[in-house]
């Protein structure tokens, strides 16, 4: 495993991390503020931090149904994409869209000269477990089995509860047959739904952007009556033998920071090629403010340059 620990802050970071707490208060008490209002906070941010601070006349977004799953497809003008790259946003199971997904998904295209695909999942509480999961499996197989895209070069990634649903993905591939991605490509994951590593509660005060009084709010509002242990939803309990090569980057100072640690050494161990990034203070998911956050952009360009690696 190629492990790195990088301690650089830069002075963005202080403005950055002042607007993540922000959201991280309005979790504190998960009733408070609805679902709708959540969704419409997040897209505004997100929307806004693409618009001002990553968008370029280049950009293009089709659309495309992946098996009955609606989608975003990005690339890059004048570029011909070499790979391509099925990205699943964040969320907690219930917020976000391939729109708010742009801070990460266009400067992946970018870098890595990829075709991105990013899947507009169903969400809960509307859609319980495991409809999520279905439609990122289906828009899996959509794009081995109707777009024929080379599995050598194609990659599976994510943010958050992303990265779960990918490694989901990935395992249900196999189960049924269909070839395993060249790469996963892994900013902060969420794996383990009861919480139970311990990082959830030593992190706990210390996250900047998720407070933990709503993780069981928003759990709940997947699983419904599913058990959280169901390795479909914590995949860190599920077989990971044969898994592709990984790229992980989490923030120290995370509540789930355990999560990709446990990911990173399991993979590892199962003679997995992994690289794990640990970056020192940043708050979950902080490449999402590509643009604004040199450590944001400094993230990407790595997990770009991790899938450019492999597919040499």
């Amino acid at each position: 495993m190629k492990y790195t620990s990088i301690e650089r802050s830069s002075a963005q970071s202080l403005a950055v991390r002042e607007n993540t707490r922000g959201f991280r208060a309005s979790c504190e008490q998960p009733d408070a503020v609805s679902v709708q209002e959540r969704r419409l906070a997040i897209a505004g941010m997100m929307e806004e931090g693409y618009s001002q601070h990553v968008r370029r006349d280049g950009d293009v977004f089709g659309s495309v149904d992946m098996n009955g799953v609606p989608a975003e497809v990005v690339g890059i003008a004048g570029t011909t994409s070499d790979c391509n790259l099925l990205f699943i946003h964040g969320g907690a199971y219930c917020l976000g869209s391939p729109q708010t997904a742009r801070t990460l998904s266009v400067p992946l295209a970018r870098d890595a000269n990829a075709r991105v695909f990013v899947p507009d999942y169903r969400l809960a509480p509307e859609h319980r477990f495991p409809a999520a999961a279905d439609d990122v499996l289906a828009a899996y197989k959509y794009l081995v089995e109707v777009e024929k895209a080379d599995p050598a070069r194609l990659f599976i990634g994510g943010d958050s509860c992303g990265v779960n649903l990918a490694l989901g993905a990935v395992l249900r591939a196999r189960q049924a047959g269909l070839p395993a991605p060249r790469g996963i490509v892994a900013f902060s994951p969420w794996l383990d739904l009861t919480s139970s590593l311990p990082s959830f509660r030593t992190n706990a005060q210390r996250d900047e952007f998720v407070h933990p009084n709503i993780v069981d709010t928003w759990v709940a509002q997947y699983m419904g009556q599913e058990s959280w242990a169901h390795p479909l939803a914590s995949p860190l309990g599920a077989d990971l033998g044969g898994m592709p090569a990984c790229f992980i980057a989490c923030g120290s100072t995370e509540m789930w920071h355990d999560d990709a640690a446990v990911l990173a050494n399991r993979l590892d161990k199962l003679g997995v090629d992994v690289e794990l990034e640990v970056w020192k203070d940043m708050p979950h998911v902080w490449p999402i403010f590509a643009g604004q956050l040199p450590e944001a952009d400094e993230a990407l360009a790595n997990a770009a340059r991790f899938m450019r690696r492999c597919l040499r």
